[in-house]
């Protein structure tokens, strides 16, 4: 292969690695609208998230409800000051809503994360 063919090939690498920088930019900015909609606590207490920030590795939402000793009391009538004690007791989180915070922040790297890795660049 003599000089000319090498940086032809050279550039043709050089473009690829563009394109896949305009792909992943272009997803990136449609990642706003992607992520401004309603999500079900499933999605975002994913088990995951889950197993990685509660003492008792609950798989669902509603498993790690139910194991504060709520049972089946529906969600939204469980009082705050007591959700947010079980919560301080089995998580490195403060609060509900510290816990939910960080679980849509997880929700939100991840989808950061597929974008970048689609196309993956050297650049």
């Amino acid at each position: 292969m003599d000089k000319a063919e090498k940086l032809i090939k050279k550039m043709e690498e050089t473009k690829k690695k563009i394109d896949n920088l305009e792909s992943q930019l272009n997803d990136l900015q449609k990642l706003p609208d992607k992520l401004n909609r309603k999500y079900k606590y499933s999605e975002i207490f994913n088990e995951s998230f889950l197993k990685a920030n509660t003492k008792n590795k609950k798989t669902s939402l509603t498993e790690y409800i139910k194991a504060g000793g709520w049972g089946d009391i529906p969600f939204k009538e469980i009082p705050e000051y007591e959700l947010d004690f079980y919560v301080f007791r089995t998580t490195k989180f403060s609060t509900f809503k510290e816990m939910r915070d960080a679980a849509l922040q997880e929700l939100v790297d991840n989808e950061v994360a597929k974008i970048m890795n689609k196309n993956k660049s050297d650049f």
